[in-house]
């Protein structure tokens, strides 16, 4: 599909969809692209304060158990 293609199907989808909550995201989504900056969801920012409390809890792996976690992973 070319580029004016994507454009037009883009343009049709979004005249016949009255969700006001996938047009604003979509909305969000072209306004977060022209600026160049990803905002997180509120299920994202969860998940990285989550990954956050672990790192300080201890609980993460070295590259080196990484690397071995990975390798019996494929293993299998």
């Amino acid at each position: 599909m070319s580029t004016a293609e994507i454009k037009l199907k883009l343009i049709e989808e979004i005249t016949k969809s009255n969700d006001e909550a996938f047009l604003t995201d979509a909305l969000g989504l072209f306004r977060e692209h022209s600026k160049g900056i990803y905002v997180f969801s509120p299920e994202e920012t969860a998940m990285v304060n989550e990954g956050l409390e672990q790192y300080k809890r201890g609980e993460y792996l070295t590259d080196e158990e990484a690397d071995k976690e990975a390798e019996k992973w494929l293993e299998d």
